[in-house]
């Protein structure tokens, strides 16, 4: 049984969100979100991806962690962060 803390939503939607968008807006958050993809495809457990997305934000000044954040709340029937259905 997975637990909350072990779950893959992330890993999960960030999937979804690749199917469903077109090769050039995947192109622009991969390049946008590198080492964020680099840390969802790595990590085993959405725990483990909002940690070390904290820890390569304090380490770099970035804001990969929001981002991180948005897939936990993505909406796979709408394919969207700001839900609409």
């Amino acid at each position: 049984m997975s637990t909350k803390k072990n779950r893959s939503k992330i890993k999960f939607c960030y999937e979804d969100y690749r199917k469903s968008v077109t090769a050039e807006e995947f192109d622009r958050f991969k390049e946008k979100f590198a080492p964020l993809v680099d840390i969802i495809m790595s990590a085993q457990h959405d725990a483990e991806v909002l940690e070390r997305a904290k820890h390569f934000d304090a380490d770099n000044g970035t804001d990969i962690f929001s981002e991180a954040v948005n897939f936990t709340i993505y909406c796979i029937a709408c394919h969207r962060v700001d839900c609409t259905c």
